[in-house]
């Protein structure tokens, strides 16, 4: 999987989600910061306990949210993830799961960006 070419944030995407909520964007954002953080823990959790269905739900709901507020990157790992979940490939799924909490670390940090100014 090469996820080198995809952006942490699309900010058009963003932005235009930004026009299209006017006041209730800053809630959004911040509900989408929550459960995302949250679901990633959950995620996490599954994986260790090799709880592959558990996985492929939180990465789904992860890859969908991140793909609607423009978090391009991370809805691409999400999705890869979700794959090897389908495929009960787990070798790989505690790396790709890495990658997936480490780029939400930068989406939080640009959208926080976005939200201040």
């Amino acid at each position: 999987m090469n996820i080198s070419n995809e952006l942490s944030i699309d900010h058009d995407a963003t932005m235009a989600l930004k026009e299209a909520t006017e006041e209730m964007f800053q809630e959004i954002i911040e509900t989408y910061l929550e459960d995302t953080l949250n679901r990633l823990s959950k995620l996490q959790n599954a994986i260790r306990t090799n709880s592959l269905d558990s996985a492929v739900e939180h990465s789904h709901s992860i890859k969908g949210s991140s793909g609607n507020i423009g978090a391009c990157k991370l809805a691409a790992l999400s999705a890869e993830i979700e794959r090897l979940s389908k495929d009960n490939q787990a070798e790989n799924l505690a790396e790709y799961t890495k990658l997936a909490v480490n780029e939400f670390s930068v989406v939080e940090t640009e959208l926080r960006k976005i939200l201040a100014s």
